[in-house]
Parts: structure tokens; sequence; C-alpha cells
């Protein structure tokens, strides 16, 4: 839970280790797209700042969760779950409306500090079928020119979505990466600056890591 905006935002900090090396923040943004017009909308998009009502959060035995309503026709409940290999993110979003939709994503957007932080992705693994590669393995540049060149970027590998023709897209001023090759699991994965912790991040229906 954020103390600094009413926003829903989840921070995970490893044992033993003092809260300020934590490992990970989450925040979340709820897409959809509307039938049959192919439409799209974003419900709800994380903002930091003092503004709007704070969700109630209740906790279980090893879940922390909050429902609230969205702007537009979704009713959503978000849990987080402790488990034994890490946490699991469910939603639950209900339409109130009549309208139909294609599709209703949830975006979990992970985001990662202290020790995990890899700015020059570094340390950021995918694996294809031959085994694991550092994402960025294909823009050895990125480990030299200045930060300024090099942020902000995105870094994208296929899962199940064609490879882009392109290797270096620019959309909305911000360069993105495209690896040329695809990933066969869909999971990203940071180690630690030690090399001791690894976080990853999975999920099934994705185009790209």
């Amino acid at each position: 839970m954020h103390l600094f905006s009413p926003d829903p935002f989840l921070k995970v900090i490893r044992p033993r280790i003092a809260p300020s090396r934590s490992s990970s923040r989450s925040t979340s943004q709820y897409d959809s797209v509307e039938a049959p017009t192919e439409s799209r909308s974003t419900s709800f998009l994380f903002q930091p700042g003092q503004y709007g009502e704070r969700p109630l959060w209740r906790r279980s035995e090893r879940s922390l969760e909050y429902e609230r309503n969205l702007p537009g026709p979704f009713h959503m409940l978000a849990r987080a779950t402790l488990e034994e290999d890490g946490v699991r993110f469910h939603f639950r979003l209900r339409n109130q409306y009549d309208l139909t939709y294609d599709l209703v994503w949830a975006i979990v957007d992970p985001r990662l500090t202290s020790v995990f932080h890899d700015v020059r992705l570094e340390r950021t693994y995918v694996h294809h079928a031959d085994g694991f590669d550092l994402l960025a393995s294909e823009t050895p540049s990125r480990l030299t020119m200045p930060l300024n060149q090099w942020l902000p970027a995105r870094y994208l590998a296929s899962f199940t979505w064609p490879i882009p023709s392109q290797p270096v897209e620019r959309r909305d001023g911000i360069p993105h990466y495209n690896k040329s090759r695809a990933v066969d699991a869909p999971f990203i994965a940071t180690l630690s600056q030690d090399r001791r912790w690894v976080v990853a991040s999975f999920n099934r229906n994705t185009g790209n890591v």
C-alpha cells in the first residue's frame, strides 16, 4: 500500500533485508477493447499524488486485497497472495453495463528498486529455445552510451506476436528495441546485484515480454 498516493500500490520486501533495500513495487493499469468497434480505452492508470479515495484493503493469512468501481462499467477485485515461490496477482473484473468487450486487460507494472535496479539491462534475462540470454544482448552499445541517450527506452522480445521488422521503432518519442529472436517462455527475470536473488514476472497470455 502506497503512503504517498491513494491509488493501490504494493511493496514487496525481501526477508532479512532492511525495508529501505526493498526489492520491487507493483502498480496496475486496466485496459479494455470494446466489440465490435475495437476501440481501446484505459479505465484506470496509476498516478502519484494526493487525489481520489484510498481503497479499503483487506488482509487474510497470506493475502492483501481490495475492491473498487473503475471509471466506466467495471467493478474490480485485486488480490496479491504470498506463495512459496513468489507473489500471485489475481484480478476479477465484473462488467456492470450491457456493453460487450472482446478483451479486458489488467497490466501489472513491477518497478524494480535497490539491488534489483538494472538501468542498462546487464542482469535481465529471457529464455529462448537454446537457453537463457540477456534481454538486451543485441544492443551492446547500451553499456557505454550516455544515460540520456539510452533512457527512456523499451526493450521487447516477442512470444506469440510476430517479430517486428524494424530493430528499433520510435513510439511517442520513445525508442522501442525489438529483439530479433522470439522467446519460448513468457517470463522475464532480473538478478540482484550480488546475484543471490532473482525476481521474475510471468504471464501465460502475453504477446511479448
